[in-house]
This record gives C-alpha cells, structure tokens and sequence, in this order.
C-alpha cells in the first residue's frame, strides 16, 4: 500500500511539473521587420497569450532574407503566420502562403493578394482620439491641425465630420512645405485656437515641424496633442499610443478566429489605448490629468 501510494505521489508531482511548461500545439511562424523594442514587446505579448508556439524569423530589415520565410513554412508547417512591421509585409507579399496570415504593428491596412490575411492596425480611430481629448481638455472647443493636403486630406475630411458629436470645431491649416510652418502657426493663433492636435503627415510629422509647433504651444500655452510618446517627452502635453504586448496578444485573438474559419479579410483597430501625459506641460496649464483613465504621467 505504501508503494502505491509512493508511485501515485510520484505521478502527481510529475504531473504538476509538465503541465506548466507544455507547449501549445499550434505552431505560428512569426517574421519580425528588425530587432526594435516595440516590435519585440508585441512578440513577447503574442508569446505570453500561450495559445501558440512560435518560429521566429527576424528580416533584420534585408528583404532579401524572405527565402528563410519559403523555407520555414515549408519545413516547419506552420498553422499561420505573423508578420509584424510594413517592411515584413512587404518582403512577404510574393512568398506563396496557403496558412492564414495576420499582421500588425502597421498603420494603415495592406492588400496581400492571393493570402488569406488579417491584421490589427495601430491607428488609433479619429473618434476614439477626439473622445478622448473631450475628457481631457473638456473646455476645449476649438482645435486647430497642421496637414499636407496631398496626404492627410481624407484624414482632415473623417475628422470635420466627426468633431461636432463632441462639441468641438476643427480648424486646418493647409501647409506643403516646412518652410511654412511659421506662417501656418501664426494663423491657428490668429484663429484663437484652444489647442493643437496632430495627424500622422509626412511634412507636419517630421522632427524639426513637431519641435517648431510644441514650442509655439508652450509660448502660446496651447495643449499640444502629438503622435508619440517621443513627442511627449519633447514637451507636447499629451499624446495616444498603442499598448504593443496588447496589439501581440489581439493578433493572438485574431489568429484563433482566423484559424475557426471567421475574420478572413478582416482590420481591427488596437483594443487598448495608453495616453501618455507631460507632468511639466501639465503644471503649466494648470491642469491635472493622472486621474483619467488610461493616463500614463511622465515626470
């Protein structure tokens, strides 16, 4: 009896000590643009859900590494795919794929022909955006936006539309060349605007136009929303960002729909938002902002 009793112990012990570490059976090829921190915090997210295991093949940004993707899908068969970052997906476009394929840490949504492809986007919806800064400048009523026409036009247009619900009104000032930052920031004081917001754009968007519009919102004492938390540290009062081990473990999400048969074709928008506030920008304008939800304050 002792003996019994002595083999089952042994076996219990034996048990609690494989089910912890056994591996997901389905197995999901991962391809990494390059080794940056947000791409690897969305991985770890992804690995952390536990319903999958993982290859992992980093491109270190060389396009030309994509023939290590052909092979591992077909030495490794894979159940699915999971492309992180747009030069990934660009380097897997022509890479023949019969496994669903999700990607993320992209802006926008990107066509894969011939793919059975999904993805989870990091452009946080414009409503979610002005929802927000409702609760978190709710005297705001003017909001004025730097935008190169040539890109940002069809984001300036969702906007106008969307505002009213919030009891905002949205000014644009058109600008196509650095060169008229000044001018264009001259005018949004001109319109007693009660802060700024910013758009993803390739002329407002660049280093030396976002430092030229945080220091006319300092001077002016404008609430001034970047894109990231880069720009919060540079002085901007406020900006929205996507959680990435989240946006990891909604790909997660999105593969098990995918691999049941639903979502094909699907674009989700990131389910957690982070909105990460300047402590010294805050003091100035008399505010405090670290009781709102999601507010993340860095001092």
């Amino acid at each position: 009896m002792v003996k019994v009793k002595h083999v089952l112990f042994c076996c219990l012990v034996l048990t609690l000590w494989v089910v912890p570490f056994a591996r997901a059976e389905k197995m999901v090829l991962v391809v990494l643009s390059r080794t940056l921190a947000p791409y690897q915090e969305a991985l770890k997210g992804f690995e952390q859900d536990g319903r999958f295991s993982t290859t992992v093949i980093n491109l270190e940004g060389d396009a030309t590494k994509v023939g290590l993707v052909q092979n591992a899908l077909g030495n490794n068969k894979p159940e699915a795919m999971l492309v992180l970052g747009t030069d990934a997906l660009n380097a897997i476009k022509n890479t023949a794929c019969t496994v669903p394929v999700a990607y993320s840490m992209v802006l926008e949504p990107m066509e894969l022909p011939g793919k059975k492809a999904s993805g989870v986007i990091m452009q946080i919806p414009i409503a979610d955006q002005f929802n927000r800064i409702s609760k978190l400048l709710p005297n705001v009523k003017k909001i004025g936006v730097l935008y190169n026409p040539n890109f940002s036009k069809k984001t300036i247009n969702q906007a106008r539309e969307i505002v009213g619900q919030f009891g905002i009104t949205l000014i644009p000032i058109a600008i196509e060349n650095p060169t008229e930052i000044s001018g264009a920031l001259t005018n949004l004081t001109k319109d007693k605007v009660d802060a700024i917001w910013s758009v993803v754009d390739n002329i407002v968007a660049q280093p030396a136009v976002v430092g030229k519009t945080i220091e006319h919102a300092q001077n002016q004492k404008l609430p001034f929303i970047g894109l990231s938390v880069f720009h919060v540290k540079a002085g901007a009062l406020a900006a929205f960002s996507v959680d990435y081990a989240d946006i990891g473990k909604q790909s997660s999400d999105l593969i098990s729909k995918m691999l049941a048969g639903s979502s094909i074709g699907k674009v989700e928008s990131p389910r957690k938002v982070i909105v990460f506030v300047n402590d010294n920008a805050q003091k100035q304008m008399g505010l405090d902002l670290s009781g709102i939800s999601d507010v993340q304050v860095m001092r």
